[in-house]
């Protein structure tokens, strides 16, 4: 066993943590992870298996992820989990490039070499200023929208529930507008910019405020999928099994 290794060892043992260790140790995620890796197979055991490290888009991550942590933590008080935050693309390279144990995105993407497993389906809505024309409505058809400012996010792949509509109307819903992320989003929508069409757990808060207004969508299924991403092969420690079967119970209103 090299020195580095050994080191490491002694860490692991010491704080149980691969956070801590891959900072003493003054070492990237992706470094630690492959060492803790080679270690485990020499060992045939689980070394760090309390914790783990999540890459999470920012729309998840800001409204939904918080609440969601506490309550898988008050169940598992032992369980170290580390966040960091990105956009869609942002997650799925993070846990290709080893950055991350899991991700846990919108707009997840089948690529080579990642398995996808899809944890929800959040209803979406038009969230809109709360005197736009459509706010009052209790619910609207997708076609009905066609022509409206919308608001998108950026290096995101084309809406499937856009894809069902008739070739003449689909340019009507191309953005006037595209952000980084849900924040930026739902702040241009907030101060009546344009209108967006997003999961109603976004901005249930603003809503609930009296800040935006959401309307739900009628005539046919329209939703935006959450996945957790992991790598191909990688073996998953219980902890990161339970809380993906955590993540595909419903919240607590």
């Amino acid at each position: 066993m090299q020195l580095e290794t050994f080191q490491m060892f002694c860490d692991l043992a010491l704080t149980h943590s691969l956070t801590a260790t891959a900072r003493h140790l003054h070492l990237a995620r992706k470094a630690a992870r492959r060492q803790l890796a080679l270690l485990e197979d020499e060992f045939k055991t689980e070394l760090a298996a309390n914790e783990f490290h999540l890459g999470v888009c920012f729309g998840i991550g800001f409204h939904q992820l918080p609440a969601r942590l506490r309550r898988f933590q008050a169940a598992h008080p032992a369980a170290r989990v580390t966040v960091s935050y990105a956009t869609p693309a942002g997650v799925h390279a993070a846990v290709e490039n080893m950055e991350a144990d899991l991700g846990l995105t919108i707009h997840p993407q089948h690529r080579p070499g990642l398995v996808l497993d899809i944890t929800r389906r959040e209803p979406l809505a038009l969230v809109c200023h709360p005197q736009h024309p459509v706010a009052a409505r209790p619910a609207v058809r997708l076609r009905e929208l066609a022509g409206q400012k919308f608001i998108g996010l950026r290096d995101t792949p084309h809406p499937a529930h856009l894809e069902k509509l008739p070739n003449h109307l689909r340019h009507r819903f191309e953005p006037v507008a595209e952000c980084h992320n849900v924040e930026m989003v739902v702040r241009l929508v907030e101060i009546g910019d344009g209108v967006a069409l997003l999961p109603l757990a976004t901005v249930r808060n603003k809503v609930a405020q009296g800040a935006l207004a959401a309307v739900p969508l009628t005539g046919g299924n329209y939703f935006q999928p959450q996945a957790v991403l992991h790598r191909q092969g990688r073996k998953l420690t219980p902890l990161m099994k339970a809380f993906i079967e955590f993540l595909k119970l419903p919240d607590i209103e």
